[in-house]
């Protein structure tokens, strides 16, 4: 069970939904929302750094605590503030269809 102001945090659920062109030969996933603004708490979990490009990129690992609802899977993303944690891992709460816990990494995948 959450208790009242567990999860104080908002995210949205995002999907990607195709992709577009730059005009330079480059293609960019595009994401829509699936779901928006639910309460969730987001921890922390371990930062750490890759070299991606010859340049120094930040990942941060994250557990994501929220509330389940049905069709969850690591397809999708959350966008957090102006971060976005693609979802690693899924877990159903005791198998309850009440809390989800994810694993998540934020970052250039």
């Amino acid at each position: 069970m959450v208790e009242a102001g567990t999860l104080r945090h908002r995210v949205d659920v995002e999907l990607e939904s195709g992709s577009t062109s730059d005009g330079e030969g480059n293609t960019y996933k595009t994401w829509a929302a699936v779901y928006s603004g639910l309460p969730a708490f987001v921890r922390p979990r371990l930062s750490r750094e890759r070299v991606v490009a010859d340049r120094s990129v930040p990942l941060g690992t994250h557990e994501v605590t929220m509330r389940y609802f049905s069709g969850l899977t690591t397809d999708h993303r959350l966008k957090f503030g102006t971060r976005y944690l693609s979802i690693a891992g899924i877990v159903n709460v005791d198998e309850a269809n009440r809390l989800y816990e994810l694993d998540c990494t934020e970052g250039i995948a």
